[in-house]
């Protein structure tokens, strides 16, 4: 699979893969915190797209609604669990250890005695808030999928 094209380069195409354009305001602005209930992140998937958008407008980045929640793409390939589980990223090998040690971080998992993910992980909200956290991660698990198949 050849690199993701970013923004600017070759093979670039609407903004983020969203019609509407990207997220207002600079690049790596704070992001509003996500609120917490009882020590667990609430989420809603269109803020995390909002987010993913905000923080990566160079990452060729689409999104489709799925079972509730949204899947996210790069470069037309699933990577990203948006739900009300949190936002999920798609890492293989030593990255898929590196992510899981982040502290707050776990294995995707949608409900209680549902199968656990071998390959996602959710991000601890310190990620999803900062813009440069969220940029790096997202970065790492789009090239993460390199020579991967879909």
């Amino acid at each position: 699979m050849p690199p993701l094209p970013f923004r600017g380069e070759a093979g670039g195409g609407e903004v983020g893969g969203c019609p509407h354009g990207p997220t207002p305001g600079p690049r790596f602005a704070r992001l509003s915190p996500l609120p917490w209930r009882g020590g667990e992140v609430i989420t809603d998937p269109a803020d995390l797209q909002a987010r993913m958008l905000a923080a990566a407008p160079d990452i060729e980045l689409s999104f489709r609604k799925m079972f509730g929640g949204i899947m996210g793409y790069a470069a037309e390939v699933p990577f990203a669990s948006l739900s009300d589980v949190g936002l999920a990223l798609k890492f293989f090998g030593a990255e898929h250890s590196r992510a899981l040690a982040l502290p707050g971080a776990k294995a995707l998992q949608y409900e209680p005695g549902a199968p656990v993910s071998k390959s996602y992980v959710v991000l601890p909200a310190e990620v999803v808030e900062d813009a440069n956290l969220l940029h790096e991660w997202i970065v790492t698990s789009a090239n993460n999928l390199q020579g991967k198949s879909k």
